[in-house]
């Protein structure tokens, strides 16, 4: 967002550059150290400043800008005197033009200030028009070169813009106007993040231009619609009305082209990115190519230096008291301004360290949170662990209860009865004189069958062996059980203890019911 917007203003001065470039009254070669008054003793103090105004602008044009602007200092200062308001108007315009251009925004928007006010006076609506319309760009200039500093300019940028729309409304003659007009207001709409009304006045700008013929502006238009459409997440839009710019700029065989044409493909470049399609560093390749890499870095030093060596003069001429306090005043600026980078050092130093300790604290607190959640879970597993132990006991002690009384009842009641019936059929089979029926034999195998039987379950569900004597004593006596003459079982053991009867019991349950 940050390279495309510094594209949209980028293009908004050029076509602004190239505009009054087009405007500019051409004017006479002068030599390479014309900076004196010219004088002639026939013309008048009117024809000397008008003379000085030309000779300026072609130093200008030169790209002289250091004897320039002290040529339209020396104008300014020669016009207040002769109290020439229009010779001061435009004196003050080409000044605030100058640091314009030398990027010293703040003094350019002073020296602008002062032509509202003499052109208000004068009532010149086309002049009011441009001199808002350029109040408004340096505001631009002044955010976008400090946005978090200058958040200010961006509302006075959108005030301006208004104010000279207002009054182009009035009339359809100011159209050409009205369409830069729009084009700022759509700008500022655009940086304040107002996509939908930024896109209402660039639509109107570009209608505008469109009717005109104003190549330039309707280029420019289209790259900040291209860039509205970006922040719609638009891309292949975007990429369509940034191609139809370029075509319109191929077309444009004029001055500065070639700064436009960098800029949009740069922009062309990074939309295609976003689209994560390869052709993209195609057209980065071609914007490095062509783009324009003079940079003035030192232009604002140098105009600085001449406005200060020019004050210096003046004050010596008027007085040198003035001069002193003047000094003077500069020092306490400067103690005043170590003191209070002093000041900005310390606080920000104080919010460093209050950021960092905040950030030592949370992240304390995250700990400290991450470990009591660990001790929460490790307590619930434990209780858990605990619950299911005891459940288990519990089923293992129900479940050797129940064993315990069937095998009581096999044992002291089943077994009783069968053994009392064996008897009473031992009885009935003595009381039988002669041959005994088949039926008593059977009847009593079936007895015994029977009575062995409930004594195995019986053992199965309790051995006696096992309680009474212990594990050992009970291993020897189950392979003594299931030895025969085919077969013979042998077992050893050493070092069995004995334990509780209640966990033995668990054991032999646990055991059957893995079985």
């Amino acid at each position: 967002m940050c390279k495309i917007t510094r594209c949209l203003i980028g293009l908004l001065f050029l076509s602004q550059l190239l505009i009054a470039k087009e405007k500019k009254i051409s004017a006479a070669t002068v030599g390479k150290n014309t900076v004196a008054f010219a004088v002639c003793s026939g013309n008048t103090s009117l024809q000397k400043l008008k003379d000085s105004i030309h000779k300026a602008e072609a130093l200008w044009n030169q790209n002289k800008q250091k004897t320039s602007l002290r040529l339209y200092l020396d104008v300014l200062e020669m016009a207040k005197k002769e109290k020439n308001k229009k010779i001061i108007n435009e004196a003050l315009m080409k000044i605030s033009k100058v640091f314009f251009h030398a990027k010293n925004y703040k003094k350019a928007l002073t020296y602008a200030r002062s032509v509202v006010k003499h052109t208000e006076i004068k009532k010149d609506t086309k002049q009011l028009l441009k001199q808002l319309i350029f109040i408004g760009n340096i505001h631009h200039n002044l955010y976008d070169s400090d946005f978090l500093k200058n958040t200010v300019s961006l509302d006075s940028m959108e005030y301006f813009y208004k104010k000279a729309l207002d009054i182009a409304q009035l009339t359809k003659k100011y159209d050409t106007i009205a369409c830069r007009i729009h084009s700022g207001l759509s700008v500022a709409s655009y940086l304040k993040k107002k996509y939908k009304i930024s896109e209402k006045h660039i639509l109107k700008a570009i209608k505008i231009s469109s009717s005109q013929g104003d190549t330039l502006n309707l280029i420019t238009n289209l790259n900040t619609l291209a860039g509205i459409q970006v922040q719609f997440k638009n891309f292949s839009k975007a990429i369509q009305y940034y191609t139809e710019a370029l075509q319109y700029l191929d077309t444009y065989k004029k001055e500065l082209t070639k700064n436009h044409k960098g800029d949009l493909l740069k922009n062309i470049a990074w939309t295609y990115d976003q689209l994560e399609d390869p052709i993209a560093y195609k057209y980065l390749i071609e914007a490095n190519r062509i783009t324009d890499n003079l940079k003035d870095l030192e232009f604002d030093a140098i105009l600085n230096e001449i406005e200060a060596k020019h004050n210096v003069d003046t004050f010596k001429q008027r007085a040198e008291k003035r001069h002193l306090l003047e000094v003077a005043k500069k020092k306490r600026f400067q103690t005043w301004s170590i003191v209070l980078g002093i000041l900005l050092v310390g606080v920000a130093s104080s919010f460093w360290v209050y950021a960092i300790y905040t950030n030592l604290k949370r992240e304390n607190v995250q700990l400290e949170f991450g470990r009591l959640q660990l001790l929460k879970e490790r307590e619930m597993k434990q209780i858990e662990s605990e619950i299911h132990i005891k459940i288990l006991n519990a089923t293992l002690d129900g479940k050797e209860t129940e064993r315990k009384e069937i095998a009581a009842i096999l044992h002291d009641n089943v077994s009783a009865i069968l053994s009392a019936a064996s008897l009473h059929l031992e009885a009935s089979k003595n009381k039988i004189k002669g041959e005994k029926p088949i039926e008593f034999k059977k009847t009593q195998a079936l007895i015994s069958e029977a009575s062995s039987k409930i004594r195995d379950l019986s053992h199965q569900l309790i051995s006696a062996v096992l309680l009474k004597f212990g594990l050992d004593h009970a291993i020897h006596d189950l392979c003594h059980k299931y030895s025969n003459s085919r077969i013979k079982i042998k077992c050893r053991t050493e070092n069995l203890s004995r334990y509780e009867t209640s966990k033995v019991l668990k054991l032999k349950s646990t055991t059957s019911l893995k079985n």
